[in-house]
């Protein structure tokens, strides 16, 4: 009785690299074409299509941009000028007191 043998290739999934500005834009929903674009990423991506990735620089980036975001809508809300809210953007202590 012949064998069959059925070999399989392993399919190459492509790796996606998320840069800093492009997480940013779908995280604070500033770009409605990035948000749509990173969303079907993400579907790809559940599917098992591609590969998402991002590297700790970026992750680090991403985490100073966002808080950087929360401090100048903090102080925005006082009713800062721009003036003001620059001399306070280095103030580590400030930053320490935010609610």
């Amino acid at each position: 009785m012949p064998c069959i043998t059925i070999e399989s290739k392993p399919q190459t999934v492509q790796t996606v690299f998320l840069d800093t500005c492009v997480i940013l834009d779908y995280l604070e929903n500033r770009d409605t074409d990035i948000r749509d674009i990173v969303a079907q990423l993400l579907l790809f991506h559940e599917n098992g299509k591609i590969i998402l990735a991002t590297s700790i620089f970026n992750i680090a980036e991403l985490i100073d941009k966002e808080f950087e975001i929360y401090f100048i809508g903090h102080l925005i809300s006082k009713r800062l000028s721009y003036d003001e809210i620059w001399k306070k953007k280095g103030n580590k202590k400030l930053f320490r007191e935010l609610p």
